[in-house]
This record gives structure tokens, C-alpha cells and sequence, in this order.
């Protein structure tokens, strides 16, 4: 019982102090206006602006974002990357208790708020209104100072000096995710001026806080329902024990597999195949896929073409002559050995099918057989590995090589069998192939554990096993860009960097801007890794820690995912596409220590006295209700969003009939060759360019029986002086639906 008093006082020492933290630690702004000459203070640094002449009735006015301005919602949906959320659905659901529960959760009427606003005379340094009403009912001083404070910046807020019918106006905006602040004047709200935010850290390491404080309480609040519901079951069994026959038996850990691996595979196959078309949808996926054709042919890098900027997207590189993709080697492989035999699509689902058994395996050596099971069946439940799988990105096949790493791993420690250190280092090198560094990250916590216990041998095997793919790293990047430590991905875009500072004539990252990005993440990991509701899963991956029960085997694991959570701070790039995917490789450490969570939460239930059938069913109890909330809720409602998915803004689809999906991949229908096809828009063509043939250099080019070129219709003429005697083809998108009609025949031969 002291164990748990203390766990409850931890809990409630971390949410006080996350409250406190972003009520101490908001974003200061202050405004001054001295006729048209204005001055903006933010993050420690003064921005000069222009100000509007102002009319007679100027005032201000606070904007601050609503529910359905969120950046990520209960389901989802987000304002950020496709901006697909539907507000008709949370319009409705508003008034909803559950709603008010998951918004209660979140603190969600804390987001974004002006608070503490001061407007004070210039002319005798008086202070004239006190709050945001006051402020906001006051007249404007001819010259005056107009201070506030942003709690919990997230979604875009405004503060606008303006005339009642707004003709004349001028606004000062955050936007965090665009770090970016605006000085907005005009009826239509353009932009005058706009500079880099954050720099000032202080308030966003406050929202980690937060994040961290309400995430133990939660912890804690999922034990007090699981004990509460335990109660429940040993008190039902005790009063209906004569009239109940003896529970059946659980099938076997076989038969358990077997039936999660077939549901979970023919549900990946299923968004391969209907939601995704069989094809790369992400501009990153269209790249590595690109490169993956290029491997087919035996090649590293093709010949570039006449004309290759109608058929490169983005991401692919040409340097010297060479046209090939900005990424390493590893996923294009294994799309490649697939694309060999006209499964490329299915690659990226047994990939994923891998990573959840791999997962399963690892926690089986390092904790026993009821972690393994419920490990399968979280990580097999997860959205975030579903439909990354069939994404043609490169985190399935990395996933896998590290689940793979982790399990090797878990069996020669647990089993002495120093051998098994081998297949760790060539997992590592495979994962080292595919994502630089994730791979560096497992190996780092590796290095730490073997050192920890002085394992010299174990870690020499590991390096030795892991070298051979280094070098073949290497050569691939030698072969290609000519230097071994020139990565294609530099020539694609030099500010591809992690660091601080002014990466780039466009591109700025600061330790404020990561730790935006790192709240974004972890905001939609708490959904996207079981589809629960909030805190929930993040709290459950804490709980051993909570309880007390932790080991040295949960610090590794949570070393593992940790390290993906502190090392992409220093990107400047959020990277969230089809769920926080940066943090994708850590998905094996995250749902082990989640089952962990479930192990630890049994344990304490049986010391506080709950005999073992309530301790273990009053956890089984809630992760079944949040399950049950996954496969009612949140999994059709992302089927829905992500249906002809699209990645495009705005939740547009790609509505493709004139795709055919087969088992050997995805066809063009009703195009008979040789053919010439146009694509005028690029985000089409970031999908259907997967559909040209794999030798596209300038020897084969026009050998190419279906060729698809980016390009609109009034280049066809000039396009069939290079490529004659090939009918003409048209793609157009009509809003989501996309269609293809011919625009030229050749003459019929005589």
C-alpha cells in the first residue's frame, strides 16, 4: 500500500507541476503603437511593423482557435499535414458527454488562450484596461502598449486591431506549426511581415510537462479502474461460483498467432489494395519506390534522359548525368525483390507483419509467454503500424529489421548464446540501410547494455556482423554519387541536417521549434500507436515506471523509445505522415513496455490483496474497453479519412477507376501501347509515376510500352517528335475524382 501511496503522490506531484508550469511559462507579446509606426516584442527580440491608418472606432480583438481548430482531433484528423478533419462530425459531437470527457482529458480550453492582457497609455504610462474583455471594450490610446500573454500555444491565434466593420484593420499571428509569426494587415488579412517562431523554449518544454503530468495521472486513474473492475470480477465469481463450470481453456500460443497474423495481414492487404491502390501516395514513398524500379533492373542509378524533369519527382537527384533517388538503399531493396515477382505492394505488409511477430518474440525471451500474446495482439491492433504498412515508405522495413534486431537480441541475453549477437549486428546493418538513424539509436542502447555489464564479446559480434553492411552502405553511395560519404540525400536538399541554427537560406530550427514538433508527435502518438483515447496509451507505457515495478529490461526498452523522442528535437522537420512516423522504429520498445504496463498493473493489484483471477482480468477488463473503442471508432473513422488516399491537403482523395489492382500490382486500364501519357498535376503523378517502366535512361526511354510524363496537354505535340506513333493520353483531376481520356491517335497505317 505505501508502494501505491507514493506512486499516487508521484502522479500528483508531476500534474501539479505541469499545471503550474504552462500557467507560469505562456508566450509573452507586446504590442506598441505610436501612429503608423508599431513594434512588435516576442521571444526576446523587437520586430518593427507598419500599422494601418486607424479609424475613430479601432479596437482590439482576441482570435483564439475553437474545438474544431485543434491541430489534432480524437480521431485523428489533424489542421496540420492533410487537414482532413470533419467538422460536421465534432459539430454534432460537441455537446456529447464522451466528448466533454476526452476534452476534459486533454484540457483542451486551455489550447491557445490569450490571457493577462494589459493595454496601457503611452502618453502617461497609465494601464487603461486589465483582461481580455476590458482590453477588448476599451477605446484605443492614441499611442499605447497592448501586453498579453499565449497559454499553450498550439493552434493559430490572432490579436487584431480593427475597426467595427473591419475595413481597416492590422493583426499580430502565432502559428506554431509553421513556426512562424505574422504581422497581417488589411481587410483579406495579408501578410506584411513575417519572422521565425519559437525561440524562447521555456514555454514549450512547460507543454511537455504537461504532457508528462496528465500522463501519470492517467496512469494512475487506468490502475484505480483496473482494481475497481477487479473487485467487480472477484466479487461476481465469489457469488456465482457454485452455479459456474470451470473456465474453458485458452487455445494454444500457435493457434493464437496464427489467427492474429491472418486477421491483421488480410486487413493490411485490404488498405494496400483499396485504400492505397497499390501505390505510393507520399512524395518520400513515390522516391523510395523509384528507387526500387531502378534496382530491379540490376542498376544503382539510370542515365538521365531528355527531358527528365518530366518524369522525376521530387526527392530523386541528378548529379553528373546520374538520375536516381535521395535515399539509402535498404527499402527500395526489399520493394525491389518484390517488384521481381509482382508483389512490391506486399512487401510493405509482411514487413509490418514481421515487426508485430518479431515484437511478440522479443518480449517472450525477456518477460515470458502472457507478455508475448499481449504484445501480438497490441501491436496487430495498432493503427499506426496498419497503415503504415501498405505506405510503400521505408519505417515498415526498418521496423522490421529492428523488431528482428530486438528479438535476437532478448534471446542471446536471456539464453547465453553468444552466436545469436550476430544476428543482432546484421539486423542493425539492414535497419542501417534502410534509416540511418534508427538503427544508431537500437545499437546505442545495445552498446550501453553490454558495456553496463562489461559483455565485451557480445558486443564485438555485434560490430563484426554489422560491418559488412556498413561497407555496402558505403559502396552503394559510392557507386552513385561517387563518394562514399557524400549521401544522396544532401544533394537533394543540403539543409537536410539535424542541428540548430540557420540550416539554410529558408530553412531555421531552434530547441523551441523541436520541442513544437515533439508535442506534435507525441500528441498523435497517444492516438495513432493503440487508437485509443487520450493519455491513455501513453499512460500505460508508463505505468511500470509509476508502479514501481520497473526492471533494467524496461529502462533498455525505454531507452530505445526515448532516444526517438529526444534525438528528433534536433530535426527541423515534424515528419508526421500517416501517423508520427519518426518515431515509427520505436513501436517494438512502445507496445512491449505498454504489455509491460499491463504486467505491472496485475502484480501491484495481487500484492493490494485482489486474489489472481482480479488481479489479471481487471486489466484485461480496460484494455478490452479501449480495444473495443479502436475497432468501433477510431479504425473505420481513419478508413474513412484515409479511403483513395491521396496525401493530399484539405483530406482530398484520389479517386483512380482507371487503376486496376491485381495481384501482381496496380495496371492502367483502357491504355493500350504504345502510348503516351500526360500528367499535369504533380500530385497525380507522384502516385502514377510508379506506373512507368524501370529503365527510363536515355537507351530504353523510348522502348517504354506505356509512358506517363509530367506534362500538360499542349505538349503532346512536341512530346511525339520524341516519342512518335504512340497515342496520347490525358490525366486530369476533376476535385477528388480523377480521370483519363485520349487526346491524339496516331495515323493508321496503310
Amino acid at each position: 500500500m505505501r508502494a501505491v501511496l507514493t506512486s499516487a503522490s508521484v502522479a500528483l506531484g508531476l500534474l501539479l507541476g505541469g499545471e503550474v508550469s504552462v500557467a507560469f511559462l505562456p508566450v509573452h507579446v507586446s504590442i506598441e503603437v505610436r501612429g503608423r509606426d508599431g513594434e512588435v516584442a516576442l521571444d526576446g527580440s523587437q520586430h518593427a511593423v507598419i500599422v494601418p491608418e486607424r479609424e475613430v472606432d479601432a479596437h482590439i480583438r482576441f482570435e483564439q482557435p475553437g474545438p474544431l481548430q485543434r491541430e489534432y482531433q480524437i480521431d485523428g484528423s489533424d489542421t496540420t499535414t492533410r487537414n482532413d478533419l470533419g467538422p460536421a462530425q465534432f459539430v454534432s459531437a460537441q455537446d456529447a458527454a464522451w466528448y466533454h470527457v476526452m476534452a476534459w482529458l486533454r484540457d483542451e480550453d486551455s489550447y491557445s488562450r490569450w490571457e493577462d492582457a494589459r493595454l496601457v497609455d503611452l502618453a502617461d504610462g497609465r494601464v487603461v484596461a486589465y483582461g481580455r474583455g476590458a482590453a477588448e471594450a476599451s477605446p484605443l490610446p492614441t499611442a499605447f502598449r497592448l501586453e498579453a500573454a499565449l497559454r499553450r500555444p498550439e493552434s493559430p491565434a490572432t490579436i487584431w486591431m480593427e475597426s467595427f466593420n473591419s475595413s481597416s484593420r492590422a493583426g499580430f499571428r502565432i502559428d506554431r506549426d509553421q513556426h512562424r509569426a505574422s504581422w497581417l494587415t488589411g481587410p483579406d488579412a495579408d501578410e506584411a511581415t513575417a519572422w521565425f517562431f519559437p525561440e524562447d523554449p521555456w514555454p514549450f518544454a512547460a507543454e511537455s510537462l504537461h504532457l508528462v503530468g496528465r500522463t501519470a495521472a492517467a496512469g494512475f486513474g487506468l490502475f484505480a479502474i483496473m482494481g475497481g473492475l477487479g473487485l467487480v470480477v472477484q466479487g461476481v465469481r465469489r457469488r456465482l461460483r457454485g452455479h459456474l463450470a470451470s473456465p474453458p481453456a485458452l487455445p494454444p500460443a500457435a493457434a493464437i498467432t496464427a489467427m492474429v497474423f491472418g486477421l491483421w495481414l488480410t486487413a493490411a492487404v485490404w488498405i494496400t489494395v483499396r485504400v492505397y491502390h497499390q501505390l505510393p501516395h507520399i512524395v518520400d514513398a513515390e522516391a523510395y519506390y523509384f528507387q526500387a524500379r531502378i534496382l530491379e533492373t540490376g542498376r544503382t542509378w539510370l542515365q538521365a534522359p531528355d527531358g527528365v524533369r518530366l518524369l522525376d519527382g521530387l526527392q530523386q537527384v541528378i548529379w553528373n548525368d546520374r538520375w536516381f533517388s535521395q535515399y539509402p538503399p535498404g527499402a527500395p531493396a526489399v520493394y525491389a525483390a518484390g517488384g521481381l515477382v509482382g508483389l512490391a505492394w506486399l512487401m510493405g505488409p509482411l514487413a509490418g507483419l514481421v515487426l508485430v511477430g518479431a515484437t511478440a518474440l522479443a518480449g517472450w525471451r525477456f518477460f515470458g509467454r502472457s507478455v508475448a500474446l499481449t504484445a501480438l495482439v497490441l501491436g496487430a491492433l495498432s493503427p499506426f503500424v496498419l497503415f503504415q504498412a501498405g505506405s510503400f515508405m521505408s519505417h515498415p522495413v526498418a521496423g522490421a529489421a529492428l523488431a528482428c534486431s530486438l528479438a535476437a537480441f532478448a534471446y542471446a541475453w536471456c539464453t547465453g548464446r553468444q552466436r545469436w549477437y550476430v544476428v543482432v549486428g546484421v539486423f542493425l546493418g539492414v535497419a542501417f540501410n534502410t534509416r540511418e538513424i534508427a538503427a544508431v539509436l537500437y545499437g546505442l542502447a545495445y552498446a550501453a547494455w553490454l558495456l553496463a555489464y562489461r559483455r565485451w564479446r557480445a558486443l564485438t559480434w555485434i560490430a563484426a556482423s554489422g560491418a559488412p553492411l556498413l561497407v555496402l552502405y558505403l559502396a552503394y553511395n559510392m557507386s552513385i554519387t561517387g563518394d562514399a560519404l557524400l549521401l544522396p540525400r544532401n544533394l537533394s536538399n543540403p539543409s537536410d541536417i539535424w542541428g540548430f541554427g540557420q540550416l539554410s537560406s529558408s530553412v531555421r530550427h531552434t530547441l523551441a521549434a523541436g520541442l513544437v514538433n515533439t508535442d506534435e508527435n507525441l500528441t498523435l502518438l497517444q492516438f495513432d500507436l493503440f487508437g485509443w483515447p487520450p493519455l491513455a496509451a501513453l499512460a500505460l507505457i508508463g505505468l511500470p515506471f509509476l508502479l514501481g515495478q520497473a526492471t533494467r529490461l524496461d529502462a533498455l526498452l525505454a531507452f530505445c523509445a526515448g532516444a526517438f523522442v529526444v534525438t528528433y528535437v534536433g530535426y527541423f522537420y515534424s515528419g508526421i505522415a500517416l501517423g508520427p512516423r519518426y518515431y515509427f522504429e520505436a513501436v517494438p520498445a512502445l507496445v512491449l513496455l505498454a504489455t509491460r504496463g499491463l504486467q505491472a498493473s496485475a502484480k501491484t493489484l495481487r500484492a493490494l490483496g485482489l486474489r489472481p483471477i482480479g488481479a489479471r482480468l481487471g486489466p484485461c477488463l480496460v484494455v478490452a474497453l479501449l480495444s473495443t473503442y479502436t475497432v468501433g471508432y477510431y479504425l473505420p473513422h481513419a478508413v474513412v479519412r484515409r479511403m483513395d488516399y491521396g496525401a493530399l491537403d484539405n483530406g482530398r482523395r484520389l479517386v483512380l477507376p482507371f487503376v486496376e489492382t491485381t495481384l501482381s500490382g496496380p495496371h492502367l486500364t483502357a491504355v493500350e501501347p504504345p502510348a503516351l501519357v500526360l500528367v499535369p498535376n504533380a500530385d497525380v503523378f507522384k502516385s502514377l509515376s510508379a506506373l512507368n517502366c524501370p529503365l527510363l535512361d536515355r537507351d530504353h526511354i523510348r522502348d517504354c510500352p506505356v509512358l506517363l510524363v509530367r506534362a500538360g496537354v499542349d505538349q503532346w505535340p512536341a512530346l511525339l517528335e520524341q516519342f512518335p506513333a504512340r497515342t496520347v493520353w490525358v490525366v486530369n483531376a476533376h476535385g477528388d475524382l480523377v480521370s483519363i481520356e485520349r487526346v491524339h491517335s496516331p495515323p493508321a497505317s496503310r
